[in-house]
């Protein structure tokens, strides 16, 4: 097996058997605390999100992904070999890693972070703005 159908194949697992796992689990202890009267908290603020896409993004709507003031904190994989279609005005704050795939842009794109794309198509102005706090992934994310 090679790199490539090994993240195809972990986009697959964490896609169809991790994530609804863990999305079930989040559910559950919500209801939990709710019923308690536990007060609400937004624990995701200060953690770290990885989207792991077994085929490919699309979207004809405005789309944010992450946060601008930290986008090293959320990560994109995509596993699948054609074309990721974003047609609205977008705001991503992430580091994309779809080495197979093309990311075409129709509309205004601001992102913060990185793109490790195959090929990058453009109809409209892309900004990126590199984030270099990915260079320091492994350090621990601060509390907010």
């Amino acid at each position: 097996m090679n790199f490539l159908n090994g993240i195809t194949n972990l986009t697959n697992w964490m896609g169809n058997v991790i994530m609804p796992t863990l999305a079930g689990l989040f559910f559950a202890l919500a209801v939990v605390r709710y019923a308690r009267g536990y007060a609400h908290q937004y624990i995701a603020w200060s953690g770290l999100m990885c989207l792991m896409v077994s085929g490919l993004l699309s979207s004809n709507q405005a789309m944010t992904i992450g946060r601008a003031d930290h986008p090293s904190r959320t990560r994109v994989y995509v596993g699948g070999t054609g074309t990721i279609d974003l047609s609205g005005d977008s705001s991503i704050a992430a580091n994309i890693y779809a080495p197979r795939a093309a990311i075409a842009l129709s509309g205004t794109t601001t992102i913060f972070g990185s793109l490790f794309v195959r090929r990058l198509d453009q109809a409209a102005p892309v900004t990126i703005h590199y984030d270099v706090d990915i260079r320091r992934a492994d350090v621990a994310c601060p509390i907010m």
